[in-house]
């Protein structure tokens, strides 16, 4: 049986109970068993931003049984432009598939990535936009599903497209990033055409004969009448599902923040502002 070089997702009528309660089970146990490392960051003009490479823990769990494993992942932070990253989840790929046991495959993970973002003085942050995307292959039946921070979600069960899923946080606090996710190769069983065979419909009265001497007198039969009807076979219907994630990107929403000293240099010129505008008045008026 393929198993995902990350293994991460699970059946979409069971997926939202199995995964929450999967990650709310092992996300201490797991967390704890981390070890950890020197911060990295970075800083802009605007933001500085700090993470911990150590604390980026992911965990899949396959089949009934609930069982879990840790994965090491080591992504990578990106600087885009003043206020936003970007983090490489390239390795997230999960692949479950009905071909090799003929029944049910589902695969399910879960993963979160704490990030620490702060304003530089004379800034201030009033939010975030957090995007994730990746791409996905379904042969139905099959689906994949993701649950992330907010409003970020996925759920599909068939084509083959990439997907890009984004959500507004509120707030200076940026929470901890995390999601978790799901895929499924599913059974379903198909109609086949085999062909036509007969089968009866009705009685028709038929002529049979007529007195040859009083050919007014006839006799008639029932003779049986059938029609063409389809017929079919049912076959069992594999399917497989394959989600791909590739990047978490943030955007800091940044506005700049006057220096005290502005700000009382404006409330100073105020009354010099109003009583230049009253001399243009009266001078109007004169």
């Amino acid at each position: 049986m393929p198993y995902p070089r990350l293994a991460l997702l699970s059946h979409p009528s069971r997926a939202s109970r199995t995964l929450r309660r999967t990650a709310a089970a092992t996300a201490a146990t797991m967390l704890s068993a981390a070890a950890w490392a020197a911060p990295s960051g970075w800083s802009s003009s605007q933001i500085s931003v700090q993470y911990d490479p150590d604390t980026f823990v992911a965990g899949f769990t396959t089949g009934s049984s609930g069982g879990y494993s840790q994965v090491d992942v080591f992504p990578t932070v990106t600087q885009l432009g003043e206020t936003g990253l970007q983090i490489d989840l390239s390795g997230f790929q999960l692949y479950a598939s009905s071909y090799s046991s003929f029944s049910s495959e589902y695969v399910s993970g879960w993963f979160t990535l704490p990030l620490s973002i702060s304003a530089q003085p004379g800034y201030i942050i009033h939010g975030y936009t957090v995007a994730l995307s990746g791409s996905y292959y379904i042969e139905s039946p099959g689906s994949v599903e993701v649950f992330g921070p907010d409003s970020i979600g996925l759920w599909a069960n068939s084509g083959i497209q990439p997907f890009n899923s984004s959500t507004y946080l509120s707030g200076a606090t940026l929470p901890t990033l995390e999601a978790t996710l799901g895929a499924i190769g599913d059974i379903g069983y198909v109609e086949v055409f085999e062909g036509y065979e007969q089968q009866f419909s009705h009685y028709e009265q038929v002529l049979d004969y007529c007195e040859p001497d009083d050919p007014g007198v006839c006799y008639y039969r029932d003779e049986a009448v059938y029609i063409d009807v389809p017929t079919y076979r049912y076959e069992m219907d594999l399917g497989e599902a394959t989600l791909s994630l590739d990047r978490l990107t943030v955007y800091a929403n940044v506005t700049a923040v006057p220096e005290p000293g502005v700000v009382g240099l404006v409330a100073a010129s105020l009354p010099m502002l109003g009583w230049a505008a009253l001399r243009r008045r009266r001078a109007r008026g004169d």
